[in-house]
């Protein structure tokens, strides 16, 4: 075979792959364009390739999965959290290691969601024999009250709900919070720390708040009961104890992966990720935090402050706090580092979080993107079709153009 030939079928495998990434692409842009999704078709590497802008690089034996697919890789979830544990690597099972904030939230998750369905197929079980019998709906109430507690009690050493983040070829790739497929809670680690011992700083999303609690099963219940319920929204149960959340005060949380034991890809990309977020967010004039800043009097008052109104009342205080513009003109940002949230041959995993409750999760992600995530998506809300793997609360009606806009 002549040089002609290979170099002929060379440059065409290369039209082959370019084109078949074009197409993928203008996929996910009819997809994101059908559910009302705001997008940007703007470059996602404005450096050379080769780059000759000085950008960290990647060691060129990594292998990242560049086959078609990554959109629809994120297993849908209805709330995350993410556990200030103040390192950047974990057991390879964060919910798994004991006596850990992880495992007992896990458990509690678990035992509750249990008796939920217990209770919910109880109930149904008793509709059915009260209609076959011709009964009254107080009856099917007070019925249901008697077997209400007919579920196996349950112990700290039950094995926790499957909080992982296994690969699945039918998710969907765009979904709402309160979609009965999202139902799932996703328990993450996190770099972040809390001031003092024995104490957590929990982030809960898309809520976008802060729960400080104990590290105990103690805490774990009081976290479930007063923030991670199903049943609760925003603004939680608001309950006067020792737990105190707080929303936000950021334009944005970044989660970069850097689970080692889990995947070594997301220990290597996960600083060099960190640092050229950094840079460039700085460049542009926002202010990064590597940390929680427990400065309590910039957070505002802690939800379990709003009392004497309704449940509905509650919400609307909390939301308009969410949405004061001041909130995104403070150009200031958390990046964190976290536990495997799945996906890992698609690094560097990011997740973009915002208090509108949209989520981003992008894949693929090297340093060279990292100009065009902070203009685009970061400063404008706007994703990025090529770098989607999937998102949550992204759809934006009544002619919204922004995932930044309420």
């Amino acid at each position: 075979m002549s040089l002609f030939y290979f170099a002929v079928m060379s440059l065409f495998g290369a039209a082959t792959s370019l084109y078949k990434e074009q197409e993928e692409q203008d996929e996910i842009s009819s997809t994101l364009d059908e559910k009302a999704v705001p997008f940007s078709l703007d470059a996602c590497r404005y450096c050379a390739d080769p780059c000759d802008d000085d950008h960290l690089e990647y060691p060129a034996k990594l292998e990242i999965d560049q086959s078609p697919g990554m959109f629809g890789s994120v297993k849908p979830y209805a709330r995350q959290i993410v556990i200030s544990t103040g390192k950047t690597d974990w057991p390879r099972e964060i919910t798994e290691e004991e006596d850990s904030l992880a495992q007992h939230v896990a458990q509690v998750n678990g035992q509750r969601t249990r008796e939920r369905q217990t209770t919910t197929a109880a109930t149904e079980a008793v509709k059915a024999t009260v209609n076959r019998e011709g009964g009254s709906t107080s009856a099917v109430a007070k019925l249901s009250l008697d077997h209400s507690g007919a579920s196996t009690p349950t112990t700290p050493t039950d094995k926790p709900a499957p909080v992982n983040h296994e690969e699945h070829p039918k998710w969907p790739e765009l979904w709402q919070s309160e979609d009965p497929a999202a139902s799932r809670l996703s328990v993450l680690n996190g770099s972040h720390t809390a001031s003092e011992d024995g104490m957590a700083n929990v982030l809960v999303f898309p809520d976008y708040k802060m729960v400080r609690v104990e590290e105990s099963r103690v805490g774990a219940e009081t976290l479930w009961e007063n923030a991670l319920d199903p049943e609760l929204r925003i603004a939680g149960k608001g309950t006067e104890d020792e737990s105190k959340s707080y929303l936000l005060p950021y334009s944005c949380v970044i989660l970069l992966c850097s689970h080692k034991r889990r995947d070594n890809r997301c220990h290597i990309v996960a600083p060099k990720l960190l640092q050229s977020f950094t840079s460039q967010l700085e460049y542009e004039g926002w202010q990064v935090d590597h940390n929680i800043d427990e400065n309590y009097d910039d957070w505002g008052d802690s939800l379990e402050s709003i009392t004497g109104l309704t449940r509905e009342e509650r919400e609307m205080i909390v939301e308009k706090r969410l949405a004061d513009p001041t909130r995104q003109e403070n150009k200031r940002v958390l990046i964190l580092r976290s536990s495997h949230v799945g996906g890992h041959k698609y690094a560097g995993n990011v997740i973009l979080c915002f208090p509108t409750g949209a989520m981003i999760w992008y894949g693929r992600v090297t340093p060279h993107e990292v100009a065009s995530i902070v203009k685009n998506t970061i400063a404008d809300g706007k994703v990025l079709p090529k770098l989607m793997r999937g998102g949550m609360n992204l759809s934006r009606k009544c002619g919204k153009r922004s995932l930044l806009e309420w």
